[in-house]
């Protein structure tokens, strides 16, 4: 009997393999149970540092690599950072295109630390194999409880409430 894509483990880091699938794309490239051609202890590149965790956890199956926080990396800093890197963990700020792919021969993911990817030449990574992620949907509903906000604080004159309070006139 066949079994079940959860039951089986990645012979690379020993967990659950699931299939590579995009809910926009479909398919993602890579090797089941491989992910984008990366096995533990390969190195990776962060361009900026992350919250703590987000590092720990990196660091039990990779060599992690960390720009240090200032200044902002420049495309020669992130290019030595990143020399010999099999993975980039890039913010939208910090621009990955065709330049920058021949300066990484060894590339082979390129995780972007924010819900777009407007920063990355996906069409160029594509032609290359390079498998390019990021973090969609964190903030939909953050996003959401903000507008509804917004929106009941724009109704009900809350700005001008406050305003009133504030300046000592009374409630009423």
């Amino acid at each position: 009997p066949a079994k079940s894509a959860g039951a089986l483990l990645s012979p690379t880091l020993g967990e659950p393999w699931r299939p590579y699938f995009d809910r926009h794309s479909g398919a993602v490239p890579g090797v089941p149970g491989r992910p984008a051609g990366l096995t533990v202890g390969e190195p990776i590149f962060v361009t900026y540092p992350i919250p703590s965790p987000g590092v720990e956890m990196l660091s039990e199956k990779f060599d992690v690599r960390v720009h240090p926080a200032e200044p902002q990396p420049d495309r020669a800093a992130i290019t030595s950072g990143a020399a010999g890197c099999r993975g980039l963990l890039t913010l939208v700020r910090d621009r990955v295109d065709a330049d920058l792919f021949d300066q990484l021969p060894d590339l082979r993911v390129v995780a972007n630390y924010g819900v777009g990817y407007d920063n990355i030449d996906i069409g160029e990574a594509t032609r290359r194999g390079i498998v390019v992620t990021n973090t969609p949907d964190v903030l939909t509903a953050s996003t959401a409880d903000l507008a509804l906000a917004l929106i009941l604080a724009a109704t009900r004159r809350m700005g001008e409430g406050e305003r009133i309070v504030r300046s000592g006139r009374g409630w009423a």
